[in-house]
């Protein structure tokens, strides 16, 4: 007998809602975000530079894009954006003058931790009418989902290893 769960597919109807849901999540996230960010002429995406430079301090480029794991070309516009909305400054890179690090102006920290506001009131907002176990079984359910995660990444990195030659 066939799953009445399962489905064309052969898996269950219900993973598919969940990964559904999940997307949905995420995009619910963007458009809270994206709505109260722009308010602040702070673009999507650019709250997470905030947020690093904020914690990080002064560096470079490439110190940037490796603590958010993304390239240094990736960064560069939204760089540019944010510098020229007065929000960060290169400065010349005492211990090697060829190099600029990037910084927070007085406008990008206070920017920043209206980011920060921001994102706490939709975190807040999400969970409003969670109880106290509600929570904890979600916190407990992310983390089983992160750790599956975690090992098929590094499984992968294994993989992509050893057949580079690396």
């Amino acid at each position: 007998m066939k799953d009445p769960r399962a489905s064309s597919q052969g898996q269950p109807a219900d993973l598919h809602r969940a990964v559904h849901l999940h997307w949905d999540l995420i995009s619910l996230h963007k458009q809270c975000a994206n709505r109260l960010l722009c308010a602040h002429n702070i673009h999507i995406g650019q709250q997470s530079l905030l947020f690093m430079l904020k914690h990080m301090g002064a560096c470079n480029q490439k110190e940037l894009a490796r603590a958010l794991h993304i390239s240094p070309a990736t960064i560069a516009i939204s760089l540019k954006r944010l510098e020229r909305s007065g929000l960060v400054r290169r400065v010349p890179d005492q211990q090697d003058l060829r190099s600029n690090r990037i910084e927070l102006t007085q406008a990008g920290v206070e920017s920043a931790d209206y980011a920060e506001k921001v994102i706490d009131q939709i975190t807040e907002r999400s969970f409003e009418d969670f109880s106290a176990a509600e929570f904890e079984q979600l916190i407990s359910l992310l983390s089983r989902m992160a750790a599956n995660l975690r090992v098929f990444r590094d499984n992968l990195q294994k993989k992509e290893e050893s057949s580079c030659g690396k």
